[in-house]
């Protein structure tokens, strides 16, 4: 809103990598018949029956954006931001969406299906990625020592493997320990006993 008032580009961020919107905010039509819907998990080479699903999908996506999703964001603009100008020159988020300079997409060629593109969609996937900080001293060793490999075992942020019941954990150590491999397992509990040699816990 604030770019259409100073007549200022705008340059935008795609987070989630590409969508057919941002093709046709910046003037290019996805062709459907080869480039698959985000929410699909086909890749470019589809079948006839893949293709007619991928191009239901991909209509109807669009149809609710534009008849659904953005004339709620006009309202919410129109709310928020018709001060700015007045509401009688103020234009639809639609056509604002259309005016888009340039858009960074958190995407790269290497990881996506093929895709036609222009000069104002720039892959920046892995931009936020900072230098690598060495590892412990300890956690290095332990890699540097591993011969035949190693494997780092994680439960996610959401899961504490401290709250592992005490017989399951006995049985990860018992399958680790048969393994070749050195094991760095994410652990909150460094005080653990009876740990194989072949695993750290960290």
């Amino acid at each position: 809103m604030f770019a259409h008032k100073y007549r200022a580009p705008i340059v935008t961020i795609g987070t989630l990598g590409y969508s057919d919107f941002m093709d046709r905010a910046m003037g290019l039509l996805t062709p459907w018949s080869f480039v698959p819907h985000p929410i699909l998990l086909y890749m470019d080479d589809m079948t006839f029956s893949q293709r007619c699903y991928n191009f239901l999908v991909s209509a109807v996506d669009a149809l609710i954006r534009k008849y659904y999703y953005m004339p709620r964001q006009d309202k919410l603009a129109q709310k928020y931001f018709s001060a700015i100008e007045g509401p009688e020159s103020f234009p639809s988020v639609y056509e604002l969406e259309k005016s888009i300079s340039v858009m960074l997409i958190n995407s790269h060629v290497s990881t996506s299906p093929p895709r036609p593109s222009i000069s104002g969609l720039v892959n920046v996937a892995g931009a936020h990625i900072q230098p690598a900080k060495p590892l412990p001293a300890d956690i290095q060793r332990f890699l540097d020592g591993a011969t035949e490999g190693a494997i780092f075992f994680s439960l996610g942020s959401y899961v504490q493997s401290s709250d592992m019941p005490k017989d399951k954990l006995k049985a990860f150590f018992e399958v680790f320990r048969n393994l070749k491999q050195k094991v760095l397992w994410k652990f909150e509990d460094e005080s653990m006993t009876n740990v194989p040699r072949n695993v750290m816990v960290r």
